[in-house]
């Protein structure tokens, strides 16, 4: 008779876990990172304008990194998009009114934007089953609410007894680990793709709708 293995956690598990490690360390850059500009001298207008900026790449490059990703390799194009967060956070407390840090932190919020959220809603929309779409989505929605709740919480003891700096690497270290479930998750989205197989692709795949 032979034993049976335990079974490992699911592809679906490993994604929870990743969101919500993710959301965990994004929430605390995205809050510090105005209040860094803030203590620095930088204007209110400044800061909106660097958000503005930092997201108009996703509006025009998108669908070629949809594009370049399915044709690669999707999982390493996400952990890269991870990898150029931990960055920012790594540059984050060098950024001065008189020197260029924010152009580099500019350059890295926006490419890691590009990189990361396309692999990631592609790798969820295979992830997750049709038949409990509406479930799986509320437990990643539900496991990132929490996170960013928590976050800030955390985030706001180690400013008041710390340095801020500390901050940035905190979020960075919790960003590191989101990375280590993503390595497990063995389903395998398709690659080389022709161009014609691609473009019949995009007219019935759901992320495109």
């Amino acid at each position: 008779m032979t034993s049976r293995k335990s079974p490992r956690i699911s592809d679906a598990t490993l994604f929870y876990i990743h969101s919500g490690l993710f959301a965990f360390s994004e929430i605390i850059f995205l809050f510090s990172l105005p209040i860094l500009f803030w203590q620095r001298g930088f204007s209110l207008s400044f800061i909106f304008a660097f958000y503005a900026i930092a997201a108009l790449p996703g509006y025009f490059f998108t669908l070629p990194i949809v594009h370049y990703g399915l044709k690669t390799h999707l999982k390493k194009l996400l952990i890269l998009g991870v990898l150029f967060y931990i960055l920012l956070a790594i540059i984050s407390p060098f950024i001065q009114i008189n020197n260029g840090w924010w152009i580099a932190a500019l350059f890295l919020l926006a490419i890691q934007s590009l990189c990361y959220f396309p692999a990631r809603y592609l790798y969820f929309s295979e992830i997750a089953s049709r038949k409990t779409v509406g479930f799986q989505t509320g437990i990643v929605n539900a496991g990132t609410m929490v996170a960013r709740a928590i976050a800030p919480i955390i985030a706001g003891f180690i400013a008041l007894f710390t340095h801020f700096k500390w901050v940035f690497l905190f979020g960075a270290l919790f960003m590191l680990f989101s990375i280590f479930p993503f390595l497990f998750i063995r389903i395998k989205i398709r690659q080389s793709f022709q161009s014609s197989a691609f473009h019949a692709m995009s007219q019935q795949h759901l992320v495109f709708k």
